[in-house]
């Protein structure tokens, strides 16, 4: 459906997460060109985009915006990101040179959540942005393997007071 998906392992390093991401981008561009590569001309090189959940959020917004401390410029290559629940991993003045569009959501029940609207007021040059703030959310909310759980808590909460409503 016109997406080529990669997920890259973490490093324990932060700013390795973010050097790492490029690395991956130019694997998967490299792929692309290659002649009888599985991927062979699968990719858009003008459309790539980044995603990311708590430390890998933080790895995309530093791949986005670049990490001036450690010499990490922003890749060019991205043009758009979603990211969740980011750690706090690199300096505001890093994300004011986010560019490029971007959702960012979080919950109001984690400091990672509590943390967004400064990111998201230091990232003025990014049109458009959005923000979506989950009043109920934890950390481990956007977590896709927390289905189970979320379904156990749910049954047992109606067990515990059948008179609640349906979430």
């Amino acid at each position: 459906h016109g997406f080529v998906t990669a997920v890259a392992l973490h490093s324990a390093d932060p700013v390795v997460r973010v050097r790492d991401l490029t690395l991956v981008i130019d694997a998967l561009l490299a792929r692309n060109a290659a002649g009888g590569d599985l991927l062979a001309g699968s990719i858009d090189p003008a459309r790539i985009g980044i995603a990311g959940v708590s430390a890998g959020a933080a790895a995309a917004l530093g791949a986005a915006g670049g990490i001036e401390a450690s010499g990490v410029p922003a890749d060019p290559r991205i043009k758009a990101m979603v990211v969740y629940e980011p750690g706090l991993h690199y300096s505001l003045d890093d994300a004011s040179r986010i560019a490029i569009p971007y959702l960012i959501m979080g919950g109001s029940q984690s400091h990672f959540g509590l943390a967004i609207p400064a990111l998201f007021a230091a990232t003025v040059q990014a049109l458009p942005r959005i923000y979506v703030l989950n009043p109920s959310a934890t950390h481990l909310s956007y977590v896709t393997g927390m289905c189970e759980e979320i379904d156990q808590t749910r049954e047992a909460a109606l067990e515990a007071d059948p008179a609640l409503p349906e979430p």
